[in-house]
């Protein structure tokens, strides 16, 4: 092993360190150790003890005491069906009371079930956007038939949603990034889009992703959580530059 290459081992043993000791994300951990920036030690929240508490709402006699208010719902709702079962069930024969204000609490109510709209089958305008529509005229289906279109667009209803492509220099780097996931060279791909967007941090951080991938001869999972990060800060900032078509054919590459 070269002495460049026990310096990147070291230093990556740092982050993690410098992480578990700090709790701030791997990247944040990452730059503090190659000095891009400097990353305050995170405090603990001060332990709060007991916050809720179960009682009998007629005789007041203790039940238990719990730490949050899921853990106090969760037995309240075991109590209820064990006095169910022994049929010796009342309504708002238990409460849950909060310890600092005394708020009380009376049994779980149940959550309406969420509706469920059914979306209308083949009407997709913005998906409709990504494709060029063909002419009208006389078309063969999957299956064999042969039927003749003579809407102008995909749209199901004839609206005229316009066909809109992608740029060409994004069509250009799709395709390249496309060949590189499909050799499985994705750092590479994610370091292609870097140098795209002119992103200077970004792209000394994938580079140094892929000393340390070079180094251990594998991707680490922290390693592979760095990656993530970087993709997810670059798509965002490629959102916001060229909008939604050719966002979603980058995203697509991958």
């Amino acid at each position: 092993m070269t002495q460049a290459q026990k310096t990147a081992k070291a230093k990556f043993k740092q982050a993690i360190a410098y992480r578990q000791k700090t709790g701030v994300s791997l990247k944040e951990a990452f730059a503090h150790i190659y000095g891009k920036k400097k990353v305050g030690v995170v405090k603990k929240k001060p332990y709060k003890g007991y916050q809720y508490t179960i009682d009998e709402n007629e005789t007041g006699n203790f039940v238990d005491k719990y730490y949050t208010l899921t853990e106090a719902k969760k037995d309240l709702n075991r109590l209820i069906a064990k006095s169910k079962k022994s049929g010796k069930y009342k309504k708002d024969f238990y409460r849950i009371t909060q310890i600092n204000s005394g708020k009380t609490i009376f049994g779980i109510k149940k959550k309406a079930a969420k509706k469920v709209v059914k979306k209308k089958y083949g009407l997709n305008p913005k998906k409709d956007k990504l494709y060029e529509a063909k002419k009208p005229g006389k078309r063969k289906s999957a299956s064999g038939k042969t039927y003749y279109e003579s809407r102008e667009n995909r749209s199901d209803k004839g609206k005229m949603y316009g066909v809109v492509k992608a740029k060409p220099t994004i069509i250009s780097l799709a395709k390249k990034i496309a060949r590189q996931t499909d050799l499985n060279e994705h750092n590479l791909a994610i370091l292609s889009l870097a140098k795209f967007l002119k992103a200077k941090k970004a792209i000394e951080l994938m580079n140094n992703v892929i000393k340390m991938h070079d180094n251990f001869g594998y991707m680490p999972k922290n390693l592979i959580d760095i990656r993530d990060e970087i993709y997810d800060t670059l798509m965002m900032l490629l959102k916001s530059k060229y909008g939604d078509i050719d966002y979603k054919t980058i995203q697509n590459s991958f």
